[in-house]
């Protein structure tokens, strides 16, 4: 029975060092490994990767000088969703999703403004 009570003491310890009860449960929730610290390799491999994987879309679009096969609905959603990993990273504190977000926003935004700028020179070339 002692041992039971040792368990119980440190559990209410725990909760009166973390301040309540919810706070640990959602501490748990976010970070079930405990210290994240240790795996945040992962999440800069999964940037990095996430984030090159853009770049050939974005040298084919300027070398065909064409961007019809991509739609506006797509780099729009994809935008957004960037912006939302980065301003997630900046919340969180991290850092491989602050830089993936902000090089991704970047590159949707690049994509965007081609497709902006080919879709106008194709209409200009076939009004003349």
């Amino acid at each position: 029975m002692a041992s039971s009570r040792q368990h119980t003491d440190a559990m209410q310890e725990n909760k009166q060092h973390r301040g309540s009860s919810e706070v640990a449960n959602v501490e748990r929730f976010l970070c079930p490994m405990g210290n994240t610290y240790h795996y945040e390799w992962i999440a800069f491999i999964a940037a990095f990767l996430s984030t090159i994987a853009l770049i050939p879309q974005v040298i084919q679009v300027v070398h065909k000088r064409s961007a019809d096969q991509i739609s506006y609905i797509w780099l729009f959603i994809a935008l957004v969703a960037a912006v939302g990993w980065a301003t997630f990273g900046i919340i969180n504190g991290v850092r491989a999703e602050i830089a993936s977000g902000i090089i991704l926003a970047f590159l949707y935004s690049v994509l965007i403004g081609l497709k902006v700028y080919f879709t106008r020179k194709e209409k200009q070339k076939l009004a003349e």
